[in-house]
């Protein structure tokens, strides 16, 4: 069977370097050259498109496995980079707007070919798109590979994930061990650990999606950094949505603490996950303040409830320390953002400085011996700062959140927090994900974009479904 070809096409890839650290422009430059090189021999062809080809840290190199050159206006510096060293006075036919030079020679003298640049409508742009669909239709032709649009300056979209989307459409709830064999194939996943996965966003590593697992293991909790808040409704809205497609209703549960200020529709998405999965899911869901009507409680009364069954598990697991069922994994969501939402969990005044008080002391007593109990924390906070705060200066209360997202931060918070200076650099959309307990660098990702009403309730209706055809 022949493998169809794959055309990589890269626009503007010069940013790909300009928002690089050293490190990462090598593994770029590795890539690109070795595509270059011998992806032809194998039907991968590259495509790099660019108004500024000269890029600090790009290796030039790359330039000469490329054989096709296509140039328009520009100065003699860089068409002697594009072109050959002897072929810069190609430019001089370059005179107007559309006019191009094509050469297929490794940019050698005697090959250019002159041309103008064809103005085709968005009207037939459409309708030769709508004729070459019709064609593919008409010979049943189906693509073996899906197409990948990667926009590196907007936000990533969750019904793109193709693994979401495969298993948010099983017919059932697949069991960790066959979840794992069928989709994930996932190394260390230990089904005796109640495994839990969701996504987070799109990574940077083009048909891939930051997936984050929640195993009964000590720190096995997230911790999510930042300000910008429409990125955050998109981070927790997939979290909170990809669960309840990997996990059954016996198996996990929802303590949602949603303290978001805003009144704006995205910022409703956990008001809008609890009202679409309350009748598949057990959920209990708090805010700060209550309107007449509403089917929520206190947030003070879900963080109640969720050390109350913490406290429970202790002692279960003291009774017998070899006791494996302590009941459904919990995921408690925690979206503080500033220690003002909450004033229970600011520092208490001590007679030397400020301490941490009597509930973050309790989220900490959580957060350290939950995950082993089957209990998570999901916790975000605006800035470093504020989980500073929260605990009272203790630097190692970080350490009981592997799980670690945040939006830019500066060079120390970034230190900090991940332990490598790298978010400082990350624009709107953008955010890196580390997972503590491994040993690989932090990965860079696009934030989905926040899920609407409608996005949620189509994924509950589809959920709904499941249970009527376990029911029959």
């Amino acid at each position: 069977e022949s493998l169809p070809r794959l055309l990589i096409a890269i626009d503007e890839y010069q940013q790909m370097y300009l928002e690089a650290d050293g490190r990462l422009c090598d593994r770029l430059n590795d890539a690109f050259e070795t595509i270059a090189k011998e992806g032809r021999a194998f039907g991968v062809h590259l495509l790099l498109c660019s108004q500024s080809p000269r890029i600090t840290d790009f290796r030039e190199s790359i330039y000469r496995q490329m054989a096709v050159r296509m140039a328009m206006n520009m100065d003699r510096d860089t068409a002697s980079l594009i072109m050959a060293d002897n072929n810069t006075s190609v430019i001089d036919y370059l005179d107007r707007a559309g006019r191009l030079a094509y050469n297929d020679r490794l940019g050698k003298k005697d090959y250019n070919l002159i041309g103008q640049v064809a103005f085709v409508s968005l009207e037939a742009r459409r309708a030769a798109m709508e004729t070459i669909l019709k064609k593919s239709k008409s010979t049943d032709f189906h693509q073996s590979t899906p197409t990948f649009v990667f926009n590196g300056i907007s936000n990533a979209k969750l019904h793109h994930n193709q693994e979401f989307i495969k298993i948010s459409q099983s017919e059932y709830w697949l069991a960790p061990k066959e979840l794992n064999q069928e989709f994930f194939k996932e190394k260390g996943w230990i089904s005796l650990e109640h495994p839990c996965a969701t996504w987070a966003g799109e990574s940077m590593q083009i048909g891939c999606n930051v997936r984050l697992v929640f195993k009964r293991r000590s720190r096995s909790n997230l911790a999510i950094i930042g300000n910008t808040e429409n990125e955050i409704y998109g981070i927790l809205g997939a979290i909170v949505l990809g669960l309840p497609q990997t996990c059954s209703p016996q198996r996990i549960s929802f303590q949602l603490i949603d303290l978001f200020l805003s009144e704006e529709e995205e910022a409703q998405v956990l008001t809008h996950f609890n009202d679409a999965f309350k009748d598949i899911f057990d959920i209990s869901y708090g805010k700060r303040f209550i309107t007449s009507g509403e089917d929520v409680v206190k947030a003070n009364v879900v963080w109640s409830q969720v050390y109350a069954e913490f406290s429970r598990r202790v002692q279960l697991r003291s009774d017998n320390p070899d006791s494996i069922d302590l009941g459904k994994t919990i995921f408690c969501v925690f979206a503080l953002g500033s220690l003002s939402q909450m004033d229970c969990f600011r520092p208490v005044a001590g007679r030397i400085s400020d301490e941490i008080s009597p509930e973050a002391t309790k989220l900490l007593e959580v957060a350290s011996q939950g995950p082993e109990l089957g209990i998570h924390i999901i916790l975000w906070l605006s800035d470093v700062k504020a989980m500073q705060m929260l605990f009272a200066g203790k630097r190692s209360a970080i350490g009981n959140f592997d799980h670690r997202i945040c939006l830019k931060l500066s060079d120390r918070d970034s230190q900090d927090f991940l332990g490598e200076n790298v978010a400082k650099n990350l624009k709107d959309s953008q955010a890196y994900y580390k997972d503590i307990s491994m040993p690989d660098i932090p990965e860079k990702f696009r934030t989905y974009a926040a899920l609407y009403p409608q996005q949620i309730k189509h994924y509950a209706l589809r959920l709904k479904e499941r249970l009527v055809l376990k029911e029959e």
